[in-house]
């Protein structure tokens, strides 16, 4: 009974400060998730609950939960994401997540959660597009289309991930998988794609 009361408040307590946490630019990580004891353990998968039911929205184009980017490269990404031809009637977004968001193998599933929720609170009237990393587990995902019309076909999208972001993820650099990944978007967009399928 005791152990349930404390497994009640400490869930309440989560998600109180995750939905304050709601407004502020960062995600909120409560200070024992790393503990490697029951409570550590507890906390963590309270947050990854919380994390997956309710994801944070998306604020800006490069969205850090990570911490992995400095803030000249972020400049550097933003500039590149600007100077994309074919990507001026898109609204592109990165998200990079920790490990403490959720497991390897629920990523898809919480980038998706992301993405959705980010399309329904958006005001910009362009074509979507989230592409989702996670430096810590090497897995990326790319969200596209939304009820509407998608951008990549599987096969593309398929390229980018496995071709492109990818091998640049798990060898340790955000930056270049984000930066090698949009000059190709680019290329597909325009119908120049020479290595990407149809």
């Amino acid at each position: 009974m005791r152990a349930c009361s404390r497994l009640i408040i400490t869930f309440l307590a989560l998600l109180m400060l995750h939905l304050s946490a709601a407004a502020q630019p960062d995600v909120y990580v409560p200070e024992n998730i790393r503990d490697t004891t029951v409570d550590g353990k507890r906390a963590r998968a309270i947050y990854r609950m919380v994390f997956r039911n309710n994801p944070p929205l998306p604020r800006e184009a490069i969205n850090d939960w990570n911490k992995s980017l400095k803030k000249e490269e972020k400049e550097v990404l933003l500039k590149q994401i600007a100077e994309q031809k074919n990507l001026r009637d898109v609204e592109v977004v990165f998200v990079v997540a920790d490990t403490l968001c959720t497991k390897k193998e629920t990523f898809a599933d919480v980038s998706s959660r992301i993405a959705n929720r980010w399309v329904l609170n958006r005001t910009d009237t362009r074509k979507a597009l989230l592409i989702a990393l996670c430096p810590g587990y090497g897995v990326a995902a790319i969200e596209d289309g939304f009820g509407a019309e998608k951008l990549f076909t599987e096969d593309q999208k398929k390229f980018l991930l496995e071709q492109v972001i990818l091998p640049r993820l798990k060898s340790g650099s955000v930056l270049s998988a984000a930066s090698a990944v949009l000059p190709e978007i680019d290329k597909i967009r325009s119908g120049n794609a020479a290595q990407a399928p149809e």
